[in-house]
């Protein structure tokens, strides 16, 4: 069994296109509370397929395939998605689920569960949360309702502990409560704050803990020895692998790219589909979004302190619960103001680009 090791924060590793998340997750709810076989999970894979959220290499290399792929009005019959299974072998294992698609199934699903949305295990019942039923109706209702898709988000962040029972990982804070705590700090500590930089952010993806005085003052102090807002991505890097005790050894598992690079962008998406969080300064600093303030304060007054969860079952009953309070709060805020400042949407199209 592999030991957990302080890992950078890592949102996209467990489906490619989080974006794609209210799509699988339709298709799933298909099959609540049914038991989840390799026999039911062929069911479901069958249901991604002809729903067009997901494709082979195989199908698309077959014209006929190809071609209802492509063609909007285009159905797949039941023995050619039986075709397209049983010719698109995955070699993919995942803990917990066979070799093949029942491990691809669990790529798809994980994020979705990690978020609160849906929860499953091999011989136990398919559940769906009411946060996940609310995402749906958001995204499949008969009129996209983009409000209620950034709440949803904005619950699943506001509770996501990166060390749930889902993720071995030491590293043990809620990111986007860190991220809030870590803007309050530095606006109370600082005269001349602007925001956190983007390459600063690489420091939340990788720190081990939810101090975030200590994180504040870390930033500040790393101000103070380099100029601010002019830092490359080599001494962040070197930084980092401070913050995650690395060993020289380590440098091929923690890349530069992904620290510096594509974890910041995956994460400045994610924190900013909340709603709560925007760029500033033409996109070079991430701050508060000032017109959600009250909506932030009860984040950080109701959630900063959040309780550890071992058991699965408890984890996923916490996070796909929906706090009324929020939605109120946003209700106030639609009633009383007359300016709104979009962050991009997190879920843009629930097939596959």
């Amino acid at each position: 069994m592999s030991k957990a090791k302080y890992k950078p924060l890592s949102f996209s590793t467990t489906m490619r296109n989080p974006e794609r998340m209210p799509g699988f997750l339709k298709c799933l709810a298909k099959f609540e509370n049914q038991i989840l076989t390799n026999d039911l999970i062929n069911q479901i894979v069958k249901e991604i397929i002809g729903q067009k959220i997901y494709k082979t290499i195989f199908m698309m290399n077959n014209p006929l395939y190809k071609e209802t792929y492509e063609d909007e009005e285009g159905v797949f019959e039941d023995d050619q998605l039986e075709d397209i299974i049983r010719n698109s072998p995955q070699d993919h294992k995942e803990a917990g689920f066979d070799k093949g698609w029942p491990s691809r199934f669990d790529t798809w699903y994980k994020l979705p569960k990690e978020f609160g949305y849906c929860n499953y295990a091999i011989n136990e019942p398919i559940l769906i949360s009411p946060l996940g039923h609310m995402l749906i109706d958001a995204v499949f209702g008969e009129e996209k309702n983009e409000s209620i898709v950034q709440k949803v988000l904005l619950h699943s962040l506001m509770k996501y502990q990166i060390k749930n029972p889902y993720r071995k990982n030491l590293n043990d804070n809620a990111p986007l409560i860190l991220l809030l705590q870590v803007i309050k700090y530095m606006k109370d500590k600082l005269v001349d704050y602007k925001g956190l930089s983007l390459h600063e952010l690489s420091f939340l993806i990788c720190w081990p803990n939810a101090d975030a005085e200590a994180l504040g003052n870390f930033i500040i102090k790393f101000r103070s020895k380099y100029k601010f807002g002019q830092y490359t991505d080599e001494i962040v890097y070197e930084e980092c692998l401070k913050i995650l005790q690395a060993r020289p050894e380590d440098r091929n598992y923690y890349k530069m790219s992904q620290i510096t690079g594509e974890a910041v962008d995956e994460y400045i998406r994610k924190m900013r589909s909340s709603g709560v969080i925007s760029l500033r300064g033409n996109g070079r600093f991430v701050d508060y979004n000032t017109i959600e303030q009250e909506k932030i304060t009860y984040i950080l007054n109701n959630y900063a302190d959040y309780k550890p969860f071992e058991d699965k079952q408890a984890y996923f009953s916490y996070m796909g619960e929906i706090d009324e309070n929020i939605l109120k709060i946003a209700k106030k805020l639609a009633l009383h103001q007359h300016v709104w400042v979009a962050s991009p949407p997190f879920f843009v199209d629930f097939r596959l680009n």
